[in-house]
């Protein structure tokens, strides 16, 4: 059966899909594009905000035209349920029920499920958790996603050692809140712990994990990240750095509290590259509180930082608020905001010129292949070096220019 899966949004979508196509090739399916027609098409929504809503009735009626059996699930699908089911053609599976994906997957003229599948991608992505029992005002994901769940650690170790036997050299962590990793299991057990797991009990060369709130990092979470088979890079949310606007997103912390531990982070490892999230035009937001994120986000050693306008999603608290500034307003402080995040970004590449890093070869780009270095930064190398995807190469960071990187292998 031709199966294409179509994904949009965060990295848990991602770990679910890539999981999903794990399965169906393992009972011999063949992954296809939409174009292709496929038998069945997967659709993993996304609802994060009002632009990942439209892209994902886009992508639905797309497929309705290319595909006879449709299935949608993900978060748009999930707040979204009783319009899509005004569809015949659509059928929907929620987000505690995506298991149930494998019953339309199954050939059961083969016996391939135990059977390791390679996947099309250079760093797998696993999910160790899902939901959230934080309540930000402007979120709608506890809707969606709903209350912490948390994989058994026996198993995330399972998939990461299956994954090393295919070669592959890094995974990626990720999840709803992965700092919340662990509160619904019996034991100490949390993301500290698992990390601690992941280390002594797989063969693993790199773990990189995925956006992270501040308020689960601490001096221990700091040693164990500074271990050199986790990579140098954290993206840690910060959304407003007003606290007042903090306040009113019920974000568990003080723009002083997260300033004190970005710190301690570079302090202890130089090099690591800090990302961010941050929305403009919050309803209670003015020139005053903007002010207050930009001179911070300018001030502090962020490598760069994504950039959301506010999105108004229904039943969340902030929608009952009145949005004070204009259209125009919040389009201007955006395009502030994404023109310092690029200066930002230049500037941490320009600080990596001459050091020593390793990269994973993703693929080839006209005369280069190219990959990702620890602390995130993609950099290519002369196609001359016989390397190929996957493999881990000791890089020196040799110059930058025009937003390209080149680097030199070390032999």
């Amino acid at each position: 059966m031709k199966i294409a899966i179509l994904t949009l949004g965060c990295k848990t979508n991602q770990s679910e899909s890539l999981h999903i196509e794990k399965y169906a090739l393992s009972q011999g399916n063949e992954i296809v594009p939409l174009k292709d027609q496929p038998d069945l098409c997967i659709i993993n929504t996304c609802s994060v905000t009002s632009k990942a809503d439209y892209q994902s009735r886009q992508l639905i009626n797309r497929a309705l035209k290319e595909s006879k059996n449709i299935i949608v699930t993900g978060c748009y699908a999930q707040l979204n349920k009783e319009l899509l089911l005004k569809n015949s053609r659509l059928k929907f599976i929620d987000n505690k029920s995506k298991d149930e994906l494998k019953n339309y997957l199954n050939n059961k003229e083969l016996n391939h499920l135990n059977k390791l599948i390679e996947l099309s991608r250079t760093r797998p992505i696993i999910k160790i958790q899902e939901g959230c029992n934080n309540n930000c005002s402007y979120c709608s994901i506890i809707y969606s996603r709903g209350r912490a769940r948390s994989r058994e650690v026996i198993s995330i170790i399972n998939d990461i050692n299956d994954y090393s036997m295919l070669g592959y050299k890094e995974i990626v962590l990720t999840g709803t809140n992965i700092g919340q990793y662990g509160i619904d299991l019996k034991g100490n057990i949390n993301l500290k712990t698992l990390l601690y797991e992941i280390l002594e009990k797989t063969n693993i060369s790199r773990v990189r994990l995925s956006s992270i709130e501040i308020n689960y990092i601490d001096s221990e979470f700091i040693n164990i990240i500074k271990n050199n088979k986790i990579c140098k890079h954290l993206h840690i949310p910060l959304q407003s750095a007003d606290n007042n606007i903090l306040k009113s997103m019920n974000r568990p912390y003080t723009i002083e509290e997260f300033s004190d531990k970005i710190i301690s982070i570079k302090e202890n490892m130089d090099d690591i590259s800090i990302g961010s999230d941050v929305i403009v035009g919050y309803p209670l937001e003015t020139d005053n509180e903007f002010n207050n994120t930009y001179n911070f986000l300018q001030e502090f050693p962020f490598s760069y930082f994504h950039v959301f306008k506010y999105s108004k999603r229904a039943n969340t608290l902030s929608s009952q608020y009145s949005i004070r500034s204009s259209f125009k307003e919040i389009d201007y402080r955006s395009k502030r905001l994404i023109n310092l995040s690029k200066n930002k970004k230049r500037d941490f590449i320009s600080s990596q010129i001459g050091k020593i890093n390793e990269i994973i070869i993703e693929d080839k780009e006209k005369d280069f292949l190219f990959g990702t270095s620890s602390n995130y930064i993609k950099t290519y190398i002369s196609e001359k070096h016989t390397y190929k995807p996957k493999d881990l190469v000791k890089i020196r960071f040799i110059s930058f220019h025009q937003d390209i990187v080149l680097s030199e292998p070390i032999i």
